[in-house]
């Protein structure tokens, strides 16, 4: 859901930013008929399990397919919806495609051979895509996300490995380089602004690593109200998509506050020109969530190495 919301308020394809409910309703529309309906996935259980060679996306890979929650989820919406109609004893008809021609022996991706690179790249991305979700993580844009608090290296690698993966882990930051890698912040402190709870703890413990002093709050108006209170912050990262006052209204209005503190905007927005569009809206940086540990090392030293002559 909050991937949508992003996606929905981002771009400009598809009638966005969906900000209206006619442009959301004339947008999704547009969307579903080209990936969808144009691809031969005109009904709603085609939309769901795209299971054709001419889908949109790579086959077998919706995420009603690699979600294990959605059986149960949909299941219990049609069993409410079919017992509020009081049908839930009533005969039905179901369509269900069959596919001719099928071996009856299970054959390996390596032994297809598909010339089609863009067909090789969205394979090799799907069956990713399946070992990370069914390992109970979430993979997008090359990050793998839903990492519990307290996670270690080594969980990560069995639990990918007990469904099936196959994998070689670099730790380029390991802990022996990393007196190498993090630096001393003790001096600094810094005020993280999420009204997701996981996401505070997660950014917290990253930050941590470099002695920072952390505070933390859970909405914009929260954030305002340290700041007129008087709390003194090196360095703000300040969530976009919040409810009520979201991060550009935060920071519209801490800048007529005259606020100089540098504000980083957080985001899971991955679109290129993000950038530039939150450098418009007065942030003087931003960072892409879930957090990346060097990015978010390049950031610190930009504004805390800086006056260390280092």
């Amino acid at each position: 859901v909050y991937d949508g919301l992003v996606w929905a308020v981002s771009g400009t394809s598809y009638l966005r930013p969906w900000l209206s409910l006619d442009n959301a309703i004339k947008g999704g529309a547009n969307f579903i008929t080209y990936y969808y309906i144009s691809k031969g996935q005109d009904t709603s259980y085609f939309q769901k399990f795209n299971v054709s060679s001419y889908s949109a996306y790579a086959a077998y890979a919706h995420q009603y397919m690699t979600n294990i929650q959605a059986p149960v989820s949909e299941s219990t919406i049609l069993y409410n919806a079919y017992k509020d109609a009081g049908i839930l004893n009533a005969s039905f008809k179901f369509y269900i495609p069959v596919y001719q021609g099928m071996s009856g022996t299970p054959i390996s991706a390596d032994g297809v051979e598909n010339n089609n690179n863009q067909n090789n790249s969205q394979q090799q991305t799907s069956s990713v895509e399946n070992i990370v979700n069914s390992a109970g993580f979430r993979y997008s844009n090359g990050y793998i996300s839903k990492i519990n608090v307290g996670t270690n290296v080594n969980d990560i690698k069995n639990a990918l490995t007990s469904v099936g993966g196959n994998v070689s882990i670099t730790d380029e930051y390991s802990l022996t380089h990393k007196e190498n890698f993090y630096f001393d912040c003790s001096n600094y402190k810094v005020l993280i602004v999420d009204d997701n709870k996981m996401n505070l703890k997660v950014a917290s413990r990253l930050l941590s690593s470099y002695n920072l002093q952390i505070e933390e709050a859970t909405s914009g108006e929260e954030c305002i109200s340290k700041i007129k209170d008087g709390n003194k912050y090196d360095l703000i990262f300040l969530d976009h998509l919040m409810p009520n006052l979201d991060g550009i209204g935060t920071i519209k209005i801490l800048k007529k506050m005259g606020n100089k503190i540098p504000v980083v905007a957080m985001t899971a927005n991955v679109v290129t020109e993000v950038e530039e569009k939150y450098l418009k809206e007065g942030f003087d940086d931003y960072i892409s969530k879930p957090i990346n540990i060097k990015i978010l090392n390049k950031l610190l030293q930009k504004y805390f190495k800086k006056d260390k002559g280092e």
